[in-house]
C-alpha cells in the first residue's frame, strides 16, 4: 500500500512542477501566460490530495475486506480440520476414544452454528442453512454413538458398532457411513467459503 501512495505521490508532485515551469519559463517558439494563476497552482495540488484520499480509501477499503474474508474462511477451515481428524482416526483404525465421539459432533455443530451467525449478522448471504448442516450432524452423532443394547444375542464383536476399554468400535459398514457424512459436511463447508470470497469480492471490488 505505501509503495502505491507513494508512487502516486512522486507522479503528482511531478505534474505539479511541471505545470508551474510550464507557467514560468519561456521556450523559443512556444508561447506561454507567463502570470502563474494561483487557482491554477492550485488545482494540481487539490487533484492531488483528492487521488491520494482516495486512494488511501480504497486500499484500506480492500485491506479489510482480505482480512475479514481471511478470518472468517480460517474458521471454515478448523471446522474441516476436526473433520479431516475425525475421518482420519475412524478409517485408519476403525474405533476413536468414546469421548471423542460424543465430542466431535457437538464441536463440529457448534463451529458451524457460530460461523453461519456471524455471517448472517453480517449480511453475508451463503447458499448452505443450518437446518440442513444440523440433519447432516445429528446422523453423524447417532452412527458414532448409538449402540445396540447387548444381550445373548448379539455379545461379541461382530456388531456394527460396540464399545471396549474406552474406545468405541466400528466394522467397515459403519466406517463407510461415518466417511460419507463427512464427505458430505466437507462439501457443504466447501459451499460456505466460496460463497464468502463471492461475497466479499462484490462488496469491496
Amino acid at each position: 500500500m505505501f509503495q502505491s501512495v507513494l508512487k502516486l505521490l512522486i507522479y503528482c508532485i511531478s505534474l505539479v512542477i511541471a505545470f508551474i515551469f510550464g507557467k514560468i519559463i519561456n521556450v523559443p517558439g512556444v508561447t506561454l501566460d507567463t502570470e502563474l494563476n494561483p487557482f491554477h497552482a492550485l488545482s494540481p495540488l487539490v487533484t492531488l490530495v483528492i487521488a491520494l484520499v482516495l486512494s488511501i480509501y480504497v486500499q484500506r477499503s480492500r485491506d479489510i475486506n482480505g482480512s475479514a474474508s481471511d478470518l472468517t474462511i480460517k474458521r471454515v477451515d478448523k471446522i474441516i480440520d476436526l473433520l479431516d481428524d475425525l475421518q482420519e482416526s475412524v478409517s485408519a483404525t476403525n474405533r476413536i476414544l468414546t469421548t471423542n465421539a460424543n465430542a466431535f459432533p457437538k464441536r463440529i455443530g457448534s463451529g458451524l452454528k457460530s460461523t453461519l451467525s456471524s455471517l448472517h449478522e453480517n449480511n453475508i448471504p451463503v447458499s448452505v442453512e443450518y437446518s440442513e448442516l444440523e440433519i447432516i450432524i445429528r446422523d453423524l452423532r447417532e452412527v458414532l454413538t448409538l449402540t445396540p443394547v447387548q444381550n445373548d444375542e448379539n455379545k461379541g464383536k461382530d456388531k456394527p458398532i460396540y464399545v471396549e476399554n474406552g474406545y468405541t468400535h466400528y466394522n467397515s459398514s459403519k466406517v463407510s457411513e461415518v466417511n460419507k457424512l463427512v464427505d458430505d459436511l466437507r462439501d457443504m463447508l466447501f459451499k460456505i467459503q466460496l460463497d464468502i470470497n463471492n461475497s466479499y469480492g462484490k462488496k469491496y471490488p
